[in-house]
């Protein structure tokens, strides 16, 4: 069942009277399920599709389904209803809010549905990546890499049917860079999300099902 797609889809944004063409063209569709990489050089549009994919952003022409919903004719508050517990987000710069400690950072998106087993269902999956230990850590009190395992914690928790992850290593050494990928394919394993990752690191995109190759704003 595809689960996103695209239908020639282009984005531009005017910088004075110059008009900078970001995508131009993008059709494409992901399954559910499925794992996708969108690879490019940076300034080649990766991000840019990704926010569009999710309804972050909307395209200046073209048409996008997300969930069976053609998020191009929505307005924002609509997106944001549709995304509500069935989209995750992973970041480069993991935005993890500062004044709440790791567990209470992956409790609110289930707080925010009024989850009344929030808190233990947190603790399970603080325990599952590795950092039962780390529960009442402020983000400042972490490293890095358990920062982002924290942040890719909180975009599961909720059991979303897509996770959007942009750069997610771009912050981190090789090596936790490497443990964090690990992480972040074994969870949607075995949630069986779809994970949709923007990335300019090959061997990252060869572990996804397929690729998507942007070269100045177009497939290639």
């Amino acid at each position: 069942m595809t689960i996103i797609s695209t239908d020639q889809v282009s984005k531009s944004v005017y910088t004075g009277q110059t008009r900078l063409e970001i995508l131009s063209d993008i059709s494409m569709s992901v399954k559910a399920g499925e794992t996708v990489a969108i690879l490019g050089a940076s300034g080649s549009g990766k991000s840019t599709l990704l926010s569009l994919l999710a309804g972050l952003d909307v395209p200046t022409s073209g048409k996008i389904i997300l969930l069976n919903k053609e998020i191009s004719l929505l307005d924002e508050e609509q997106r944001t209803q549709l995304r509500a517990g069935q989209v995750g987000f992973v970041f480069q710069s993991f935005h993890l809010l500062p004044h709440l400690t790791a567990l209470e950072n992956i409790m609110l998106p289930l707080t925010l549905q009024k989850n009344k087993v929030a808190k233990q269902q947190a603790i399970s999956l603080l325990q599952k990546i590795g950092l039962g230990e780390r529960l009442e850590h402020l983000p400042k009190q972490l490293s890095g890499g358990e920062q982002q395992r924290v942040a890719i914690a909180r975009a599961y928790v909720t059991q979303p049917k897509i996770i959007f992850a942009d750069e997610p290593t771009g912050n981190l050494d090789d090596n936790t860079g490497s443990m964090i990928v690990e992480l972040l394919f074994d969870l949607n394993k075995q949630a069986n999300t779809t994970l949709v990752l923007v990335t300019h690191d090959k061997e990252i995109a060869n572990k996804t099902h397929s690729v998507i190759n942007l070269k100045a704003g177009k497939l290639v």
